[in-house]
């Protein structure tokens, strides 16, 4: 995931805070992957105490403690650094993943200088109406008011909104005030404040039938690549085992190792005296951005110069690292 912040004077010209603009910033970014029947921030909804912080304060900390505490609801929590200035234009970057169950993101950004301002999605669906996942989005995001200060303007003075009242997403005809930075009764839609670009890495099969589980080969987590080194070991070598990806783990708590590969009884080779480490290289430098536009990966590998043999120390699973890198179109 991909946030890229376009708020700025020649974007939103009207009453841009141009005369504090080391204040303007987009928060961290904070959020979860979720079932449907969970949310934590979307119109209509009343703010809790960690959503209040986030959109008047910037502060996530209080935020993500409260999705934390859903515990088993929730697939991920998804954050991501904020654009302060001079960078408010740039991007931010995360990564997450989702489930059968749990395939709904939602993630919110405060910006300001504001009173509870916010942009973001809420129960965005990245699992399509054929059952297969989304491959991209790419999203306009557009401010929300969190409903929990009276301010209009963008250097609006704190004023408390007790009760607090329901979330709304800010229009030009609405709030109907012409203090307000986003009023335009000329205009079809606010224009967008940031942008999110998802991008799917990978998909890691689950199934129910045992048979297909064990058959699975190892994936890494975030943005790396795992070599796939089943089999028998060569003459005087060791045997890697193929463990499932710690999320298959979570969920088949049975799962054990000689559950997946029989381990052999003895292993024929040379003797103790003779055992060696593995030994692989350094990595290599990361290559260029895949694409010149959007959102692209860049590489990088590092090779097995000597395979381990009896009690050395095995050899790494991972031998090549994935990362995202963005190019402005």
């Amino acid at each position: 995931m991909v946030f890229e912040g376009l708020w700025s004077p020649q974007t939103h010209p009207k009453d841009f805070p141009t005369q504090a603009l080391w204040l303007t910033h987009f928060s961290d970014v904070i959020g979860a992957t979720h079932p449907k029947n969970f949310s934590f921030w979307g119109e209509g909804q009343i703010a809790s105490d960690g959503f209040r912080s986030l959109a008047e304060w910037g502060s996530v900390g209080l935020q993500e403690r409260e999705l934390r505490q859903q515990g088993g609801k929730l697939r991920s929590i998804v954050k991501a650094q904020g654009l302060w200035y001079p960078k408010v234009n740039s991007n931010t970057t995360a990564g997450f993943s989702v489930d059968r169950k749990r395939h709904l993101l939602s993630v919110a950004s405060m910006f300001g200088p504001s009173p509870d301002w916010v942009v973001g999605v809420s129960g965005l669906d990245l699992c399509q109406k054929d059952c297969t996942w989304a491959e991209s989005k790419v999203i306009d995001l557009l401010p929300y008011d969190a409903g929990t200060d009276n301010g209009i303007s963008y250097m609006s003075p704190n004023s408390e909104t007790n009760p607090r009242e329901k979330m709304y997403r800010i229009t030009p005809m609405y709030p109907e005030d012409p203090r307000a930075p986003f009023y335009n009764p000329g205009a079809k839609e606010v224009p967008p404040l940031a942008r999110l670009y998802i991008t799917r890495e990978k998909i890691i099969s689950k199934s129910c039938d045992e048979e297909t589980l064990l058959s699975m080969v190892a994936e890494e987590q975030e943005n790396t690549q795992t070599a796939d080194r089943r089999g028998a070991a060569p003459a005087g070598g060791s045997v890697s085992l193929v463990l499932p990806s710690p999320a298959v783990a979570t969920n088949y708590p049975g799962l054990t190792v000689s559950s997946i590969v029989p381990l052999p009884a003895s292993i024929a080779g040379p003797t103790l005296s003779q055992a060696a480490d593995c030994q692989v290289s350094t990595w290599g430098e990361w290559t260029k951005c895949s694409v010149t536009c959007g959102v692209g990966y860049q590489e990088r590998t590092r090779t097995i110069l000597r395979e381990a043999s009896l009690t050395g120390a095995p050899c790494p699973k991972v031998l090549s690292r994935r990362r995202r890198c963005f190019r402005r179109c």
